[in-house]
């Protein structure tokens, strides 16, 4: 059911309503994209290790994650507006948490509150700011608000460097209170004058379970990429818990009528095929960004501010691409389109596995350049072959599903590309020590030129082992990002399995639905 208020008699009006939700939609996403450039800097002020402060995201992304499902059924029984209203108070509320704690399970506990609440907000916020434009000006609202749906990719890891850089991680939590309080405003200021309940029944134990299965999941990859897996009682409790958990949660939620996901939308193949190849997708891309943003800050000494500004070419291509992919995919087969871009990344990402300079800025500037031609020129003809033969009254849960699965996996990728890091760096520094030996005439060559420079005989030695474990390092990432590039050919070829897609006329209603879509899987 929704509750948004009729398009208000005044244009500008509407159309301030819709900043507003908007400007929420922002910082809900930039807790997500800004928050990486933070991450080593969140670590070192917490007094935790990098691995243990990337919970805070890993975590936050999950809960993200489960609020997309969860906002659809509060909305059905509830309404847009007032869910609305509860998600950016909630929002405010943990931001506040977040910018005031100095422990790690205080600030993990609010991070994981404020990925829910951001998760929920942002696609009844989206309904909520269509809604306050008459259907002539949609495609224009459209075309705005997915100005703001690639800035976690793009502007928002250059923007969230800078501010940590220039003002302090916690400034990105003390913003958001007021940007909260505005959405909160305009979602308070679009509810009904009498807006009933719906009889619609909430289906609890299956939002429980999800949540536990995910949940779990990631704690367990987090656990043992730092507690040594199955060697922990810790991680062995966790896997037998999730472990339960997974078969009863899929039991339930095919059994149930009303479920909190429907898998039952997993029959249809193209339904399945998209939905593999974007939580696959994800999980690559996602993880080979945190772990590139993080590492040129931990391993090559840039700062937030520049190794944000790593990812900002991929702004200069992505929304156009996304665009030009938007008007292909209705008029070819979208099997095309999605195929070519997941080459593509493929050989992205094999390019930038050939990185070998510390100090090569270009090495990484160029790939990235190109990768934001493949993320811009992905979503439009992955949402085309995932909603292909999908009734509309069913879209709205296949796209609950999927970004559930999506933003999970993206959340998982971050971890196991940790996991390649620490597992590969000792592998490769172990490999430079035995061949780095005083009996290798490169060995005393390399000293005497560090002696030289001006280094005591301890502090060369102390340097040319620092260079080695930063070469090995940079051959883990190498080899992350070789791994990515193999799993990108792989869903380049898989989505021709799915059925093929024809050029058809749409409604303006159903275009505007398909863009809408878009938008929210472009995020974050």
């Amino acid at each position: 059911m929704s509750t948004a208020r009729a398009v208000p008699t005044a244009k500008w009006q509407g159309w301030l309503t819709h900043t507003a939700l908007s400007l929420g939609h922002v910082a809900v996403l930039f807790n997500a994209g800004a928050y990486i450039a933070m991450l080593p800097r969140v670590a070192g002020s917490l007094g935790v290790a990098p691995s243990f402060g990337t919970w805070t995201q890993t975590d936050f992304m999950i809960a993200l994650a489960i609020g997309f499902p969860l906002a659809g059924a509060l909305s059905r029984r509830y309404g847009d507006a007032r869910v609305a209203s509860g998600a950016y108070a909630a929002f405010a509320l943990a931001s506040l948490g977040c910018a005031l704690a100095e422990e790690l399970a205080a600030f993990l506990a609010c991070r994981i509150v404020l990925g829910l609440s951001g998760g929920i907000a942002l696609p009844v916020s989206q309904k909520l700011a269509l809604g306050t434009v008459s259907e002539r000006h949609k495609p224009l609202g459209l075309a705005l608000w997915g100005l703001f749906a690639l800035t976690p990719f793009t502007v928002g890891t250059t923007l969230g460097g800078w501010l940590a850089d220039e003002h302090g991680w916690r400034w990105l939590f003390w913003s958001n209170i007021p940007i909260a309080l505005l959405a909160l405003q305009a979602s308070i200021g679009s509810l009904p004058p009498s807006a009933p309940t719906a009889a619609t029944r909430l289906d609890w134990t299956g939002f429980l379970l999800v949540s536990g299965v995910l949940m779990g999941t990631q704690n367990l990859l987090n656990l043992g990429n730092d507690f040594d897996w199955l060697n922990a009682d810790e991680v062995m409790v966790l896997t037998l818990i999730t472990g339960f958990c997974l078969p009863w949660a899929i039991l339930h939620l095919l059994r149930q009528p009303d479920a909190f996901v429907d898998l039952r939308v997993l029959r249809s193949r193209n339904v399945a095929i998209a939905l593999l190849a974007l939580s696959l997708g994800f999980l690559g891309f996602q993880g080979l960004l945190s772990l590139l943003i993080v590492q040129l800050q931990l391993l090559l000494g840039y700062s937030s501010k520049l190794a944000g500004m790593v990812f900002l070419p991929m702004l200069l291509l992505s929304k156009p691409a996304s665009i030009v992919a938007h008007q292909l995919s209705s008029r070819m087969d979208a099997r095309w389109l999605a195929s070519a871009s997941l080459f593509g990344f493929a050989l992205t990402y094999f390019w930038i596995s050939r990185y070998d300079q510390p100090a090569s800025f270009d090495q990484i500037l160029w790939p990235k350049l190109a990768e934001g031609l493949c993320l811009g020129s992905l979503f439009a003809p992955l949402t085309v072959i995932l909603l292909h033969g999908v009734a509309a009254a069913q879209q709205p849960r296949v796209m609950e599903l999927v970004n559930l699965l999506r933003l999970a996996s993206g959340a998982f990728g971050i971890t196991l590309a940790g996991v390649v890091l620490y597992r590969r760096t000792p592998f490769h520094q172990s490999r430079f020590v035995e061949r780095l030996t005083l009996l290798d005439p490169q060995t005393p060559a390399a000293l005497e030129r560090l002696i030289q420079q001006g280094f005591s005989p301890a502090a060369a030695e102390a340097r040319l082992a620092r260079t080695v474990t930063q070469h090995a390092a940079i051959f883990a990432i190498d080899e992350a990002f070789w791994l990515a590039g193999w799993l990108f050919v792989g869903l380049g070829m898989l989505v021709w399995l799915a059925q093929p897609t024809r050029p058809v006329i749409r409604s303006q209603r159903a275009e505007n639905r398909e863009v809408a879509f878009e938008n929210l899987m472009e995020e974050p």
